[in-house]
């Protein structure tokens, strides 16, 4: 049997506190239709003594709902049935800030990540190129798709496929988002530098807030996110576009709603 991960929307969270970023419209249950239906059900039910027809309502095989003892809606979600993940990283640039512009030194660099708790893996690695000119935009396409369902992919491909790895990671960051661990949900590029001896250096970081991302109902689409030293100064920015907010939407139908309730409170 397949593993099912159960997302209760009646869970109670604390107060949200201070927050930054863009806020959508909120989506998920809606609790007073859901009351309303019920008791329409149970009238029904007392002037009929007998249930009502429900062979027209449509069936999932990859969710369910059930009531839970407060009354409130539950619902399973099978992780290995979520719809992919992508991460695009589409060019970068680097500002006369960055150290290696004050130096004479041939150095080629790559850009990788580590993301659902696969670490070090080469398929999140760009290829090599030149130190380019400050300020120089470098365009190109780095793409990784990540499937929950186990299939084969093309080890050629950007594809990835290790489905308990990637069920794993992707419940913790669903977990993370839910229980509001922001550093948890930090998804980050490193721009590394390669000398002609081998050795090599990060450069610096660009940090995406997936947490963000999936409370504001946005993606991150040609975005510059600010590539920054270790001192913290920007030195360049990374453009990257995800498809993440159809997964985490499947997986935690009802949690924007209830953080958002939360924030409200606060």
């Amino acid at each position: 049997e397949e593993e099912e991960e159960e997302e209760e929307i009646g869970n109670s969270l604390p107060q949200m506190g201070l927050m930054t970023g863009e806020v959508g419209e909120a989506v998920g249950v809606d609790s007073p239709s859901l009351q309303s239906m019920l008791d329409s059900t149970k009238r029904t039910l007392e002037a009929n003594a007998e249930p009502p027809n429900t062979s027209h309502m449509l069936t999932s095989s990859s969710t369910s709902s059930t009531l839970g003892k407060s009354g409130e809606k539950k619902q399973t979600r099978v992780v290995s049935k979520s719809p992919p993940m992508r991460v695009h990283i589409l060019g970068f640039s680097l500002t006369p800030r960055c150290s290696f512009y004050e130096k004479d030194e041939t150095v080629n660099l790559f850009i990788t990540y580590d993301f659902l708790g696969l670490e070090a893996e080469p398929k999140m690695e760009t290829l090599e190129f030149t130190l380019p000119p400050a300020n120089e935009l470098i365009s190109f396409q780095h793409s990784n798709t990540f499937y929950f369902d186990g299939r084969s992919v093309d080890e050629e491909s950007g594809d990835v496929s290790k489905k308990k790895e990637l069920i794993k990671g992707v419940k913790m960051l669903a977990g993370a988002i839910k229980k509001k661990k922001m550093e948890e949900t930090k998804l980050i590029f490193e721009v590394v530098a390669i000398f002609p001896d081998d050795s090599f250096v990060t450069v610096g970081c660009a940090t995406m807030d997936i947490f963000q991302l999936y409370f504001g109902e946005r993606e991150f689409t040609k975005s510059r996110v600010p590539i920054q030293d270790k001192d913290r100064n920007v030195i360049g920015s990374l453009i990257v576009s995800t498809e993440l907010l159809e997964t985490l939407n499947y997986l935690l139908p009802g949690t924007r709603k209830k953080l958002k309730k939360s924030l409200n409170k606060g």
